[in-house]
């Protein structure tokens, strides 16, 4: 939406209060924020946030840290902060971050209603090599495609090494 077409929705639901139309007073009326939504026209959507994150070592030296030439797994649980349940939801996980490799990262997650929490069925994993630094900050991407309305949808974490606290 533009600012223009914001400005539009917002004033032309206001409840006027005071004299007919714009005054210095009240401005265009008491804003309504459902009638302003209502007349954008939007289709409702789900939205997603990530929230806890596993990292799990996998193969390494069985230490609980996650160092460089290990493998690692992450269960990432997301929730539906949206308006509209989510079906058929897929995730591709993807990082700009040097030195790693994702080895498996798709998965799958259960549907996911309004406000509801899930975790990916199949665990991503992904490896460093054994030239990353010890302190690495992963940025992690998914990538969330599902039924139900505007998709894809983009949500973001990340993940710091070299420390016991998660």
């Amino acid at each position: 939406m533009t600012a223009a077409q914001v400005r539009t929705a917002l004033t032309s639901t206001a409840i006027d209060i005071e004299a007919a139309g714009v005054d210095r007073d009240a401005g265009a009326g008491i804003v309504m924020a459902l009638e302003a939504t209502q007349s954008l026209s939007t289709t409702p959507a789900a939205n997603f946030d990530t929230r806890t994150v596993t990292v799990t070592e996998t193969s390494g030296n069985a230490n609980g840290i996650i160092e460089p030439g290990e493998t690692a797994s992450l269960i990432v649980q997301l929730t539906n902060s949206g308006v509209s349940g989510a079906t058929a939801i897929n995730a591709t996980l993807s990082t700009v971050t040097p030195s790693v490799n994702i080895l498996s990262g798709t998965s799958a997650y259960p549907d996911l209603g309004i406000a509801a929490n899930g975790t990916n069925t199949t665990p991503f994993t992904f490896s460093l090599n054994s030239s990353a630094p010890c302190d690495l900050r992963i940025d992690f991407t998914l990538i969330i495609t599902y039924s139900g309305g505007e998709s894809p949808k983009r949500a973001t974490f990340s993940f710091q090494l070299g420390s016991l606290d998660r």
